[in-house]
């Protein structure tokens, strides 16, 4: 497979997590699971482009954040469809389904453009 194909699969991944496994499941920590699924396409988007566009750097960025807080975190809980992810000093990050969309949708436009 190709570096795109690639892109496109694990997008495709993440989506299916986004899309039908979260409805069915009414369980928050699966926008985690989504988040991984993306993670796992960053590298082959490199491979794409020699430089990232702004957009989806920060996408990047956010998504690893997120991993990094979740590999990390003393408590993590679910309230009102949102995944909430506390660290040490009691900082919040809230996972939403709206962010996590945005996230897909911004990956995706890359795809698209490339």
């Amino acid at each position: 497979m190709n570096p795109k194909e690639q892109v496109l699969h694990y997008v495709s991944r993440a989506e299916q997590l986004l899309r039908v496994v979260y409805p069915l499941s009414k369980e928050p920590k699966v926008l985690v699971d989504v988040c991984k699924e993306l993670s796992k396409a960053f590298p082959f988007m490199v491979r794409i482009t020699i430089s990232l566009p702004e957009e989806q750097q920060k996408v990047i960025d956010d998504v690893e954040a997120i991993l990094e807080k979740h590999a990390k975190s003393p408590v993590e809980f679910s309230r009102d469809k949102k995944f909430i992810i506390c660290s040490d000093g009691y900082d919040l990050t809230q996972l939403t389904t709206e962010k996590i969309t945005r996230y897909l949708n911004t990956i995706k436009q890359f795809v698209k453009n490339e």
